[in-house]
């Protein structure tokens, strides 16, 4: 089997970031780019906040990481995660964390020849991105 192209993929923490890189390689030519959001446990940033004190609110997954998690199995996920108990004080070694990243919250894909991946890598890590 022949592969058609090679795949790049880089992290980012800030959406513009993300976005900045996601122009950059559209202007330069690269077809295929795609800009995804992802989370520790799935589910997606619910669009509405919730207000503890009024009882609007779902779940405690959706009041302490406002995650809309739809009903699936992510919920207790989220809500044993070391951020719902409001003690968090940061990231250990031992989360599952990129080094030097505050939890990289998007991510773009290009699929490109094997001649441009260099100059892919070099757009992305110059956005601020962790290829």
């Amino acid at each position: 089997m022949t592969w058609a192209g090679r795949s790049v993929l880089a992290y980012f923490t800030r959406r513009e970031q993300a976005e900045q890189a996601r122009r950059a390689l559209r202007h330069e030519g690269f077809e295929t780019v795609q800009l995804d959001r992802i989370g520790r446990y799935g589910g997606g940033s619910s669009p509405v906040l919730h207000n503890a004190l009024t009882g609007d609110g779902d779940s405690l997954a959706d009041m302490t990481a406002g995650a809309d998690t739809g009903g699936g199995d992510a919920g207790p996920l989220l809500a044993a995660d070391p951020a719902a108990s409001g003690l968090a004080d940061g990231l250990s070694a031992e989360q599952d964390v990129l080094p030097g990243m505050e939890h990289p919250a998007w991510l773009v894909t290009v699929v490109t020849g094997e001649d441009r991946v260099n100059r892919a890598v070099q757009i992305l890590e110059d956005a601020g991105g962790v290829v």
